[in-house]
C-alpha cells in the first residue's frame, strides 16, 4: 500500500532531522501549541500505538481508547501521552518511536486497504487509517522543522498534488459512467448540457494540472534539493494547491450528479471530499501555497 510506504518515508525523514539532536534540543518549544519537540514526538508515536493496534488488536485499542478517556478527564492531552509512555523523553523517545513507525508501516502495507478499522470517532477503512497517520505526522512534523531552522524539500507537496489529482480523475470517471446509466424520463442525463458542461470544465482542469505535475516532477528530479526550493517551489505550490481543489470540486459535483445516494455512504465521494477538503490546510494551506507563487510571480523571493 502506497500510503504505508509514504508514512515510512516521512517519518524517516523527520527521523533523520532529529537524530543529531542533542538530548536538551527535544525540550525546544514550537509553535504548535507551545508543545516541545519531545510533546510533539510522544503524540506521534501513541497515536501511532493506537493505529497499529486498531489494525492488529481491536480489543487492545478498546483498553488504549478506556486508559485514554480516564486519562485526559480533567486535564491535557499531552499529560496523558507523557503518562501513557512513562516520561520516555529524548533520544530514547526517539529511537522508541522510529522502532515502532517501521513496524506500523509494515502491518499497513501488508493489510487489507478496504477492510474497516476501529477509531476515535466513526470507524474508517484501513487505507484511510494509514492515511491520516502520514499526515498528522506530515503537518505535526513542520512545526519541528519551522524551530530548528530548516527548509523542507517539496517531495511530499507534488505527491500530494498527484494524489490529489488522481481522486478528482476518479469523481470525474464515475460521474461521467453515471450520467450516462441513469435515464430518467427515458434519456440519459448525459444528453443535458447543464450536466455535460460542468464536467467538461473539470475534465479540462485535469487535463491541464496533469501536464503541469509531470512536467514539475520531472524537473524536480533533475535537480538538487536547495535548486527546487530556489527555482520550483512556486511550481509546486501551483500543483499542490489547485489538485486540492480540484479534487474537492470533483467530489462535490460528483455528489451532485448521484443525488441522494451520491451523498450516502454507499458511494465514496462523501469521504473523498472530506478526505481531501483537509489537505487544503494541511501540507500548507493553500493561501501558504498562492503567497508562495505571489513570491516568485512578483520578485518577493530571495535568490
Amino acid at each position: 500500500m502506497q500510503q504505508a510506504h509514504d508514512f515510512a518515508d516521512e517519518s524517516e525523514a523527520l527521523l533523520a532531522l532529529l537524530t543529531p539532536l542533542k538530548e536538551a534540543d527535544f525540550e525546544t518549544p514550537t509553535l504548535f501549541k507551545g508543545w516541545s519537540i519531545d510533546q510533539i514526538l510522544r503524540h506521534l508515536h501513541v497515536w501511532n500505538i493506537a493505529a497499529d493496534l486498531s489494525l492488529t488488536d481491536e480489543a487492545g485499542f478498546a483498553a488504549f481508547m478506556a486508559d485514554m478517556a480516564a486519562g485526559i478527564r480533567g486535564g491535557r492531552l499531552p499529560d496523558f501521552e507523557a503518562a501513557y509512555l512513562d516520561g520516555l523523553s529524548g533520544h530514547d523517545l526517539l529511537q522508541t518511536w522510529a522502532t515502532n513507525f517501521k513496524n506500523v508501516a509494515q502491518h499497513f502495507s501488508a493489510a487489507d486497504p478496504k477492510a474497516r478499522v476501529k477509531w476515535v470517532g466513526p470507524e474508517m477503512s484501513v487505507i484511510s487509517s494509514i492515511t491520516a497517520r502520514l499526515m498528522e505526522t506530515w503537518s505535526h512534523a513542520q512545526a519541528i522543522y519551522d524551530v530548528l531552522g530548516v527548509a523542507r524539500i517539496d517531495a511530499a507537496r507534488i505527491r500530494q498534488a498527484a494524489s490529489s489529482l488522481g481522486v478528482a480523475q476518479y469523481c470525474i470517471d464515475e460521474a461521467v459512467k453515471y450520467e450516462r446509466q441513469r435515464k430518467p424520463f427515458g434519456k440519459p442525463l448525459a444528453v443535458n448540457q447543464a450536466i455535460q458542461f460542468p464536467l467538461v470544465e473539470l475534465a479540462t482542469d485535469a487535463e491541464m494540472l496533469r501536464l503541469l505535475i509531470y512536467k514539475t516532477a520531472a524537473e524536480m528530479d533533475s535537480m538538487t534539493k536547495p535548486e527546487v526550493a530556489i527555482r520550483l517551489s512556486d511550481k509546486v505550490s501551483m500543483c499542490n494547491y489547485k489538485a486540492n481543489r480540484l479534487v474537492c470540486n470533483a467530489a462535490d459535483f460528483a455528489m451532485q450528479v448521484h443525488g441522494g445516494m451520491g451523498y450516502s455512504r454507499h458511494k465514496p465521494f462523501e469521504h473523498i471530499y472530506r478526505h481531501h477538503r483537509r489537505y487544503r490546510i494541511t501540507e500548507g494551506a493553500e493561501e501558504v501555497q498562492m503567497r508562495k507563487v505571489a513570491g516568485h510571480l512578483f520578485g518577493f523571493m530571495n535568490g
